[in-house]
């Protein structure tokens, strides 16, 4: 469940995240989308758009963390549908209590009926599809980058295409979460895998990480840190201490055995 938690708090706190339930909470004040403005007026109306839009946010950043961090054997498909009506079904039963609570009459509003929950639904099913294609546009993105010729060059000793089959590895991270292999991590007991599409954490050693990884493929620059070598963007040094820049803006620290190894690859 740590996992879990880890995950949902990323995705969470995202700024990504935080504006996108700004701007519904925003839309939802000014369109009111269910006809509650005879019931809601003034802070009610305020109240009950914040409490409705935290709770939806939490509860698809929940199942997206899910889906994220646990291996399922059933289809990408089927998941997206059942997470949807899960969302569906609790959402919309949570929205009565917090309605009858924000309400000047409570007891005019009664039970959800099924086309509620259908709404509910499709709500959740249009989240997770943007999901999907925001991911998979990065992910574009990601193999576009790869026609840069100094990463061709750097890359020149092992084949730059990446799949479960190839890199065992990634045969480990949840299907959704494959994709263009940026850096390993080791945090605690965990390694943490990230690619194009995000996060995700295994129960794992670094080194046993690293040798499911191809030979040449990247290069340990620190005892923590393992990545790719066609990732690597540029080094600086900040306070005395060398640091790699990754494409996707993170920087790593570069330990002494790291530049050693970095500079026998012509990185540095």
């Amino acid at each position: 469940m740590k996992q879990v938690a880890d995950r949902f708090r990323e995705i969470f706190l995202s700024t990504v995240n935080l504006n996108l339930m700004v701007l519904a909470w925003i839309i939802f004040v000014t369109a009111d989308p269910f006809d509650t403005s005879p019931k809601l007026t003034g802070l009610r109306s305020l109240g009950y758009w914040v409490v409705t839009t935290i709770y939806s946010s939490v509860l698809l950043c929940f199942f997206i963390a899910v889906n994220d961090v646990r291996n399922f054997s059933l289809p990408a498909w089927l998941r997206r549908v059942l997470a949807a009506v899960i969302y569906g079904a609790v959402s919309v039963s949570f929205g009565r209590v917090v309605f009858i609570n924000f309400a000047a009459d409570p007891e005019s509003f009664g039970w959800p009926r099924l086309p509620h929950y259908a709404f509910g639904a499709a709500i959740g099913m249009l989240v997770f599809v943007v999901v999907d294609v925001f991911r998979f546009a990065i992910e574009r993105a990601g193999r576009g980058n790869q026609g840069d010729p100094a990463s061709a060059a750097r890359n020149d000793v092992v084949d730059a295409t990446e799949t479960s089959s190839e890199i065992r590895l990634l045969s480990r991270v949840p299907e959704d979460m494959r994709g263009k292999l940026i850096r390993v991590s080791a945090q605690d007991h965990f390694v943490e895998i990230y690619t194009c599409r995000g996060k995700h954490r295994l129960r794992m050693r670094l080194r046993d990480a690293i040798a499911d990884l191809p030979d040449g493929m990247g290069v340990l620059v620190h005892r923590s840190h393992w990545v790719a070598v066609d990732q690597v963007k540029a080094t600086l040094r900040q306070d005395g201490k060398l640091l790699v820049r990754l494409k996707d803006g993170n920087e790593v620290p570069v330990s002494r055995n790291g530049e050693a190894a970095m500079k026998k690859r012509g990185l540095i």
